[in-house]
């Protein structure tokens, strides 16, 4: 039974979820309210700060962890920098430890360019071609060339592509006849 002075005490969402388990007795006690809203406050503090520390496991959610995942890779902190370009730049430094495979060169161009990209193996001989949907500046192309020389295998040439999609319907008509040409032979 949720009695008024609940209403007026418990201000903490915790305490409000831990009351009603209670007995009934404590519905008019106004110190075992403040007490239960004071514990229920600390719950709501540790809720929030586990929440936040999930947060900053990942690289791509961090905020106040990021200069921590800089020094594990060796990137000098950027403080200027917005929190996003340091994410990109970030994460483009880990695919460099990883595998090439063509899903991870592909997604290690688009950290850089910020543009999608996709491989396509087997272009010419011992060549493997990277396109990138638009054409960014020459230093960024440079440095999508340079970070996927680095995680290549060495036996492999790398050729940039830029590709621009659209889409347009277009019909096709005709007529298709067919005709059986016999030959006969004269004896």
């Amino acid at each position: 039974m949720w009695t008024e002075k609940m209403d007026e005490i418990l201000t903490s969402p915790a305490a409000r979820r831990i009351v009603p388990q209670l007995s009934p007795i404590y519905g008019n006690a106004y110190v075992a309210l403040w007490l239960f809203n004071a514990v229920g406050t600390e719950i709501d503090a540790m809720e929030q700060r586990s929440d936040e520390l999930a947060l900053q496991v990942l690289p791509q959610t961090a905020t106040w962890s990021m200069p921590y995942w800089e020094q594990e890779y060796g990137i000098v902190p950027d403080e200027t920098m917005p929190i996003d370009q340091r994410r990109q730049r970030l994460i483009s430094k880990m695919q460099l430890r990883l595998s090439a495979t063509p899903y991870r060169i592909a997604n290690l161009a688009y950290a850089i360019s910020g543009a999608k990209a996709r491989v396509s193996e087997r272009t010419s001989k011992n060549t493997f071609t990277v396109f990138i949907s638009s054409m960014p500046d020459k230093s960024v192309t440079q440095d999508v060339k340079s970070a996927i020389e680095k995680i290549k295998p060495a036996h492999l040439l790398l050729d940039i592509q830029y590709e621009q999609g659209t889409a347009a319907e277009f019909y096709v008509g005709g007529i298709v006849s067919m005709a059986k040409h016999i030959t006969i032979r004269q004896v």
